[in-house]
């Protein structure tokens, strides 16, 4: 009945996504003149990826691709000439080296036969591709004190948004659907950013103001699908590096059939440089029932990891940062609503992920749940969510550990916050107990076990008591796992280890191996620990 339940919620939540995508976008048609066709992305007021801009990692060029008769394509962009050739199907890319800069462009691509495409209102910028189900499809309009967030698009002038039309092909497509660029003005009083991703937009803001470039051009793509599976948004090619898995990937229809998203919401932009990709995932696969004798933590791993280096090496432009948010619960505290099951194994993929790739980040969101408007399977507080994302991101983009952020008018407040919480690193056992260690002693600051609804600004049931009655950690002994209570948890002042006393013989220790975590390991700028476990018979 529950997983019955699940299906009609997330049912329910496709259909809306699809039919407001379709009502915003049903005037859009692909760019065609003559023999020369281009992708609906690249229109006016579009944003291209530009150069400079502070970042530490490579620079990446711009690049624009479509299709026409055979022969030479050229694009003049202001003073500028490029030109390319066809390959023998038509197909074309030419790369454009574009500075960052707030001073629209005009582009003008033609092909031989004198067929001309012009994209005007062109900004150079960078480029966020938010991708996922339903919590990356949830709107601005049901986060925390959404009107407040809607109006904080006036500092962000040159923020565009693209909201990618469903499109579910059995092949990989190179045009869209349909869609079109929206700016920051046209996007207040139409219920075009109340309808666009909070995620994606609050993030995108967020590593802005951590950059101190409010003016910057950022160009925000939502590519999102309520209710949908890792294996929808995966390439055919991704499915060779899990050969363990032939014969195992439960089978789906629709939007849920595999690669049937990624041809048709990702390849159209396969050749888009981009900043970064930020992606919130993974309640469908944790309620998916796999095959038998798939351990369901491996199988998400090996799956997600082969999406993101798939969808890498296609766009060719490098290891391009990559942004996970962690599975948060699905309710707090004292909140009515339905308890979810399965998440463990998957927040564990999630930063095996995370751990193993280059340029790869992760928002722990272990004591953000809580019930919305959308249920208890989609979690109000976005806000705090797009904020830890965006540290781990203006981290690897542009090497801010940390970094004060003044406020900006009467709604955004100030922080100045390390950008990560703690990260398991290692265990070992002595005479004393389990002593717990981290990657980075600057994460592990001051750290403290508190009641996770204390942490968040959508729950009104505070639990004083959560740490004493469902304190994280537990150890494994004799086969069995048993909870470590909260004052055999200790931590010694000036260090940045954690004590597990007493326990002088197990086989192994975990932390947060619960749904729904009530108590969580904090550092000094309240971010949580994410879960792990480790056995040391291994």
């Amino acid at each position: 009945k529950l997983q019955f339940l699940y299906f009609i919620v997330d049912s329910l939540l496709v259909i809306m996504t699809w039919l407001s995508k379709s009502l915003l976008l049903m005037s859009s048609i692909p760019t065609v003149v003559g023999m020369l066709q281009v992708p609906q992305w690249i229109s006016d007021g579009m944003v291209l990826q530009g150069s400079g801009g502070g970042s530490v990692l490579p620079e990446i060029p711009a690049v624009l691709n479509g299709m026409s008769d055979v022969g030479k394509i050229t694009v003049r962009d202001g003073q500028q000439t490029y030109e390319t050739n066809t390959d023998a199907n038509g197909n074309w890319t030419i790369h454009l080296n574009g500075s960052i800069s707030t001073v629209p462009t005009t582009l003008t691509i033609t092909n031989e036969g004198g067929d001309s495409i012009t994209v005007n209102d062109v900004l150079y910028g960078d480029v966020y591709f938010c991708a996922g189900q339903s919590n990356m499809a949830f709107p601005m309009m049901n986060a925390i004190n959404a009107t407040e967030e809607i109006a904080t698009i006036k500092y962000f002038p040159n923020f565009r948004f693209f909201k990618t039309p469903f499109a579910a092909p059995p092949t990989p497509q190179s045009m869209l659907k349909g869609g079109s660029w929206v700016n920051s003005t046209a996007s207040l009083g139409t219920g075009y950013l109340e309808n666009f991703s909070a995620m994606c937009y609050m993030t995108a803001r967020e590593i802005t103001r951590l950059q101190s470039n409010l003016d910057r051009p950022i160009g925000l793509v939502e590519s999102a699908v309520s209710g949908t599976r890792v294996e929808a948004w995966m390439p055919k090619q991704a499915f060779d590096l899990c050969s363990q898995y032939k014969g195992k990937v439960p089978t789906a229809s629709g939007g849920n059939a595999a690669t049937a998203l990624y041809n048709g919401m990702v390849s159209p932009f396969i050749q888009m440089s981009v900043r970064a990709g930020i992606w919130y995932q993974g309640e469908h696969n944790a309620k998916q029932v796999d095959s038998p004798g798939v351990d369901k933590r491996q199988y998400y791993t090996c799956m997600y990891s082969a999406m993101i280096e798939t969808w890498r090496q296609f766009k060719k432009i490098g290891d391009f940062p990559w942004l996970t948010e962690q599975l948060p619960p699905s309710k707090l505290t004292g909140q009515s609503g339905q308890l979810t099951t399965g998440w463990i194994p998957i927040r564990l993929a999630e930063a095996d992920v995370t751990h193993k790739l280059t340029n790869a980040g992760m928002a722990v969101g272990i004591d953000l749940g809580g019930v919305s408007a959308w249920g208890s399977l989609h979690p109000a507080d976005k806000n705090e969510m797009s904020r830890r994302m965006a540290l781990q991101g203006a981290k690897i983009i542009y090497n801010i550990e940390k970094k004060a952020v003044p406020s900006l008018g009467n709604y955004l407040v100030a922080y100045d916050s390390y950008y990560s919480g703690p990260v398991f690193e290692s265990a070992s056992v002595s005479s004393e107990g389990v002593t717990i260690s981290f990657t980075d002693p600057k994460a592990a600051v001051d750290l403290h076990l508190a009641d996770v609804s204390e942490h968040s600004v959508n729950n009104t049931t505070p639990c004083s008591l959560c740490c004493a009655k469902a304190a994280p950690f537990e150890v494994l002994t004799a086969g069995n796992w048993t909870t470590v209570p909260q004052a055999s948890t200790i931590v010694t002042p000036g260090t940045s280890t954690v004590l597990l006393s007493g326990y002088s013989s197990v086989d192994g220790v975990r932390y947060a191996n619960s749904d729904f975590v009530e108590c969580a390991l904090y550092n000094s700028d309240d971010l949580p620990l994410g879960p792990f476990v480790f056995n040391f018979t291994q």
